[in-house]
């Protein structure tokens, strides 16, 4: 039977939308945070047949069947195990590796394992430096930019010293060998095979995937003249830019509940719009949104609010984007701020409900000025379109709705 690499399976289903999968052969319904159905391996009158999009599983509690995506395609296929992931990521686009060797996987999972671990060794270190004297200055950072400590502590910012081996030293008195740290991407070598940290005085950004692992960091200078002004972590066994969106693993469940996501490019534009108690939103960590993060996204969301830099380069990624989502059957607005505001210097500059109203001013798409016209765009059904629904919707009952960091519901209003 072919065996599938470490680490695989899960960058699968996180892709492979279990709702969007399902309601192919079963009508659903939205049931609070799950959707509801009549169960289709058995017959039944009432719906007992339940799916949690959001922890990717199903359940029927008439029949007692369950499992995740794949479960669900081998039994309504009646395919094997390879087959059902053979055919789950044909339709999702993901490449299959496939090995043969149980020892070299084994092994593979074990790197994997410890990888994990040193990424949460990293952070807690980082987190340490931050609320020590060294930290003063990265301190002084935050509260610049009107970081509150609450804000800091819920996404785990840190601080990475000045000194070249500091972060190396902590990891190798706990017991990594300088092999998995330089694999990790947190130690790199130097002319000389001279290995240093690669993140040294910088503020440091834990990226986490959708279950809340840490897997990587983004770090942001703090000296005059220090270049690159974001550095982040290599792509790893644990960590690929193109699978990841920042933030999603503490805001999926907002977006999950209330059905749309806010669409940002960088860490404090997301730390600006959180902090501000607009929970439903995510980052695309200063890069161009990929066709793996739009499915990852639409596991979550059906409509997106598209909030980028107003320049140029801001407007042409948003351009892009728009074109992805759409073309994943996601509804897709366009907010435009005013020049020179990102979301983090809207909010920051003019409020929370500043930007709240820009939400709200959105257009669609495929309706938005933009540099270069799409003539059409071609959903995952099939469609073409030259038009997107209008959203935020206009009647008052329907306006999205965000929840502040207390749990109180508030009006993008």
């Amino acid at each position: 039977m072919a065996r599938f690499p470490p680490g695989f399976l899960d960058d699968l289903k996180a892709q492979a939308d279990i709702v969007q999968v399902v309601q192919e052969v079963v009508a659903l319904r939205r049931a609070g945070t799950s959707h509801k159905g009549l169960c289709p391996f058995h017959t039944e009158k009432t719906p007992s047949f339940t799916v949690n999009g959001d922890r990717g599983f199903f359940h029927c509690f008439g029949c007692g069947t369950g499992g995740d995506v794949i479960k669900f395609v081998q039994l309504h296929e009646s395919l094997t195990f390879p087959d059902a992931v053979q055919a789950l990521a044909q339709r999702f686009g993901v490449q299959v590796p496939v090995s043969d060797d149980p020892t070299r996987d084994a092994a593979a999972e074990t790197e994997r394992e410890t990888l994990l671990a040193v990424h949460e060794r990293a952070r807690d270190y980082f987190r340490e430096q931050l609320a020590a004297p060294a930290g003063t200055e990265a301190r002084a950072h935050l509260d610049a930019r009107a970081v509150r400590p609450a804000t800091a502590e819920q996404l785990g910012l840190g601080f990475a010293p000045g000194q070249r081996e500091g972060l190396k030293r902590h990891l190798l008195d706990a017991g990594y060998s300088l092999d998995i740290l330089l694999k990790s991407g947190l130690v790199v070598e130097r002319e000389g095979a001279r290995t240093v940290d690669r993140f040294r005085n910088r503020l440091t950004i834990p990226i986490c995937r959708d279950g809340g692992s840490v897997v990587a960091f983004g770090g942001r200078a703090l000296g005059m003249g220090q270049q690159p002004k974001y550095l982040n972590s290599p792509e790893t066994p644990l960590y690929a830019k193109s699978r990841t969106l920042y933030g999603l693993h503490l805001t999926k469940k907002a977006i999950h509940r209330l059905g749309y996501a806010i669409l940002v490019e960088g860490y404090f534009d997301l730390a600006q719009v959180v902090q501000g108690g607009i929970e439903p939103v995510v980052a695309t960590c200063g890069t161009a949104l990929t066709a793996s993060q739009a499915r990852l996204l639409r596991r979550f969301a059906s409509k997106v609010i598209v909030s980028f830099d107003p320049d140029a380069a801001g407007q042409a990624a948003a351009v892009r984007s728009g074109e992805l989502l759409v073309a994943e059957g996601l509804e897709v607005n366009v907010a435009l701020l005013p020049p020179g505001e990102d979301p983090d210097v809207c909010v920051r500059r003019r409020g929370r409900e500043a930007f709240a109203d820009t939400l709200k001013q959105s257009r669609p798409y495929l309706e938005s000025p933009r540099p270069d016209a799409t003539s059409r765009v071609t959903s995952r059904g099939g469609r073409s379109s030259r038009r997107c629904w209008p959203w935020p919707p206009a009647s008052p009952t329907r306006r999205p709705v965000t929840s502040s960091p207390t749990g109180s519901r508030n009006e993008l209003a």
